[in-house]
Parts: structure tokens; sequence; C-alpha cells
């Protein structure tokens, strides 16, 4: 049986992972804040799953769900942790899961630095910092789609000058269904998502 927790399961890579992982002999635990999210996704996946709709900041939360998936299934195959952070070993998955890296590729936090100008940006504007989920649904908003379904962070409007893509009409979901992937392109995320020690 192949056994794999996912947190920041609900959306995104996390939930593409989920579907990735899952088939008829496979236990997949899914970790996430939206229980909403993280139930639909469950009843659409082959094999067994538990969900645990909790935050990755919660700490006894996270230990909870951690036991909770040993005790169900045994030990995980493979940990996908997207939380503050985490870092990206080479060996992920390999070591007893949960323990502390000796070395990584990577590390994810929730602060950094972010940059953006042109006509429509207005200098100084931000009242609060901008948050990575944040950067997507912008980046749509500004397009005219709809980012609320689905994604967590929300536009940041406190970004622009009047006149500027918050005062244009947004779209009410996507203009046009993603194309399906073809093998060579889930083949090419595979490969990047290795690179990165996430595989």
């Amino acid at each position: 049986m192949r056994r794999v927790f996912i947190t920041g399961a609900s959306t995104g890579i996390g939930a593409a992972l989920a579907r990735h992982y899952a088939g008829a002999d496979s236990a997949i635990g899914l970790f996430a804040r939206r229980r909403d999210l993280l139930e639909k996704l469950a009843a659409n996946l082959p094999g067994r799953t538990a969900i645990y709709p909790a935050d990755v900041t919660d700490t006894p939360a996270v230990a909870a769900a951690a036991q909770d998936f040993l005790a169900r299934y045994g030990a995980p195959d493979l940990v996908i942790e997207q939380g503050d952070g985490i870092h990206i070993t080479g060996s992920i998955g390999l070591a007893e899961a949960w323990e502390r890296p000796s070395k990584w590729r990577a590390e994810n936090h929730r602060t950094g630095l972010f940059l953006a100008a042109g006509p429509d940006i207005m200098p100084g504007c931000l009242a609060a910092p901008v948050r990575i989920i944040d950067i997507a649904p912008t980046i749509l908003h500004v397009f005219g789609l709809d980012a609320s379904e689905g994604m967590d962070g929300r536009p940041r409007l406190d970004l622009f000058a009047r006149g500027g893509p918050p005062d244009r009409p947004v779209a009410a979901g996507l203009t046009a269904a993603p194309a399906p992937q073809s093998a060579e392109d889930e083949a090419l995320v595979e490969e990047r998502l290795r690179n990165l020690g996430y595989l």
C-alpha cells in the first residue's frame, strides 16, 4: 500500500499531488484548513483517505493528525509538507516522517520580498504584508479573471491606483477550461517536483 500525507492538500499543487498518488491500493492523508474542499477532494479519490481540517501552524493539530494517520495506516512512504520553515531535502520520503533534516535545497518562509511597478501601481500603498498566497489571485484579477474559487489568498486591491485593475469588471470564473495535460506534460511536472526535492 502506498501511504502519502499531504499538507496544503485542498487546492493547487497539494490537491494535484493527492490525485496523482491516489490509487486503489493507497492511503492518502489530506491536511488543509478548508474542510469543504478536503471532503470534496476525498470523495473523488480512489483508495483510502483521511482528512484533517486544520492549519499547519497549529502544532497540536499537526501532531494529532500525524498520530491518527500512523494509527490508521502506519508510517507514510511520502510526506509532502508545504508549511512555513519546512526544509526540502533531496531524499524526502526516504527518512523517518516529520524528522528534522540535516541539509536542504530550499525552505518555505511566510516572509519575503515583494516588488511591483507599473502605471496601475500606487507607490507605498500596502497597509499589510503581501502573503505568497495573495500573488496568484492578484495576477488573475489584473487579467479580469475571478480569483475567488479554490484559492486561499485574495487579490490585493490596495496595491493599485484609482482607475487600475480594481476598477475593471471581473469575470465570473475562468474564461476557458484548462487543456488536459499530456503524459509528456505530467512527466515534466514530476521532474520539476523531483528537482525541487518534493519527490
